[in-house]
């Protein structure tokens, strides 16, 4: 609305007082036709049917871009596919946003009216609008253009044909494999990356010659990317010596690539290259270390085995944990002799590593590491004690409910849950007198697995404890022991 200033108002007022001058006459404000009231006049015709249709395909005319933006919004919500027709054209609408609005609505709702017009978007002649195009296309998995997207592996501007490329993994369609293989001839290194990445996608071991070829590239990047694929495509064996070469490379990304991608595929035939490359830094040495530990050769146990003694605290740690993932008969006494290193990590590790192996022979290690000076160290003894779950654990169980830590006293009691020996549940009526609610909680709960008369009596007992959580706590007990109903709550 518009306003007289207040001094003029005033001004006003007093010569009509004073018969100076006459009362203006009233008269409405001139209505607001600036674009943003247009598009608000569209918005609130939304859902009204054909008249909102009318006016949304009015407004297509509109003067101002921003207008006909919205209005192949509205109406394209309003009347679908239907509206293919009306908003063809505009792909060529001298305004980028109108353009773009039109590829949009039109790749969205799909249809045969849309075939023609998308594809005349695709021969835009501003790079960045012939790369949208296909993002748009490939987002909407609209898979009827993919030959018309795959021939723009050949477009003269870079950043279009690396939305090609990354439109045709996204399609993951091996219709893609001629157009992955022509872009791996591209002038551009990031561009032949993609092609070999989307090779490797689409799983295409017909293409492992021209990878050879590539692992001969002057560009690093490039050298990786196709040592990679070598070994993900299962061309470890046949292309034993590219990988060799490779797996000697000067650079240090190119040599990590092999590593990890023998992680991802392990092949028995890799094992020679492990061991090259278990000689390079600790990064590279932790990447062999993670292969070795899936590696299907019988005899990686043996190059695991040197790592627990790497001079690296993480591969040793890693190495250590590995052995017992393999089940290596190793495994135990190399853990074991460990289990005095001087990182806490490693420690750490021997005693997860223990508690994976299982063997009631480990007791005696991890009886020392739960009286470590370090708690991550006593909480993971404890932890595998627990899991071993013998009447042997107990001992270091009971350890561990002495220790000042919390986490380790929880995992004490959890611990002695999982172990079936009738001196059990005397020990854990004793934890559920603990200073800490989260470890009278656990052995409560823990108690429940047992039905001996002391227990129960003493979970009745708790029913009337000045803690809610503790009631309710024992009331779940008594229900799963069978001495109550489960009740629905506890007030």
């Amino acid at each position: 609305m518009i306003r007289f200033a207040p001094s003029r108002l005033w001004t006003v007022l007093v010569l009509a007082a004073i018969g100076g001058l006459a009362p203006a006459q009233e008269t409405a404000p001139p209505a607001d036709d600036s674009p943003g009231a247009r598009i608000n006049s569209l918005r609130r015709l939304e859902g009204q049917g054909q008249a909102a249709i009318e006016a949304f395909r009015k407004a297509l005319g509109d003067p101002d871009s921003d207008v006909r933006s919205a209005a192949i919004h509205f109406l394209a919500a309003e009347a679908g596919a239907d509206a293919a027709p009306v908003i063809a054209p505009l792909v060529d609408d001298p305004e980028d946003n109108v353009a773009t609005a039109a590829v949009i609505a039109l790749v969205e709702m799909g249809g045969e009216a849309t075939l023609a017009p998308i594809r005349r978007a695709l021969e835009n002649p501003a790079p960045w609008m012939r790369g949208q195009v296909v993002s748009y296309i490939s987002d909407h998995q609209r898979a009827e253009f993919l030959d018309d997207v795959g021939a723009l592996v050949s477009d003269p501007h870079p950043r279009v044909r690396e939305a090609v490329l990354n439109a045709l993994q996204a399609f993951g369609d091996p219709r893609s494999f001629p157009y992955f293989m022509a872009a791996t001839a591209d002038a551009f290194p990031t561009i032949r990356i993609l092609a070999v990445e989307g090779l490797v996608g689409l799983g295409e071991a017909r293409a492992l010659p021209r990878l050879v070829v590539l692992a001969a590239s002057e560009d690093p990047a490039v050298r990786q990317a196709a040592g990679k694929a070598i070994v993900l495509l299962g061309g470890t064996g046949e292309h034993f010596e590219t990988l060799e070469r490779l797996a000697a490379d000067e650079n240090a990304a190119v040599r990590k690539g092999i590593a990890s991608a023998l992680h991802e595929k392990p092949a028995p035939e890799g094992l020679p290259l492990l061991r090259r490359l278990a000689a390079g830094d600790e990064g590279q040495r932790m990447l062999v270390v993670r292969a070795l530990k899936v590696s299907p050769n019988p005899e990686a146990g043996a190059l695991l085995a040197d790592r627990v003694a790497d001079d690296d605290a993480q591969v040793r740690a890693a190495a250590v944990m590995a052995l017992a993932a393999r089940k290596d008969p190793r495994a135990l006494d190399l853990a074991t002799g460990a289990a005095s290193d001087e990182s806490h990590l490693v420690r750490v590790a021997v005693a997860t590593a223990l508690g994976d192996i299982g063997s009631p022979d480990a007791l005696k290690t991890l009886a020392a590491l739960v009286r470590d000076s370090d708690s991550s160290v006593r909480s993971a003894g404890i932890m595998a004690a627990g899991k071993i779950g013998t009447s042997r654990s107990i001992p270091v169980l009971l350890q561990g409910l002495k220790d000042a830590n919390l986490v380790a006293r929880v995992e004490a009691v959890r611990g002695l849950g999982r172990v079936n020996d009738d001196k059990i549940p005397r020990h854990l009526r004793a934890a559920a007198a603990d200073t800490n609610l989260a470890v009278r909680l656990a052995a409560i709960e823990a108690l429940g697995a047992w039905n001996d008369k002391k227990s129960i009596a003493f979970l009745e007992g708790l029913l009337d404890d000045p803690a809610g959580a503790v009631r309710e706590a024992a009331r779940k007990a008594l229900a799963g022991s069978g001495a109550l109903p489960t009740p629905a709550s506890t007030p």
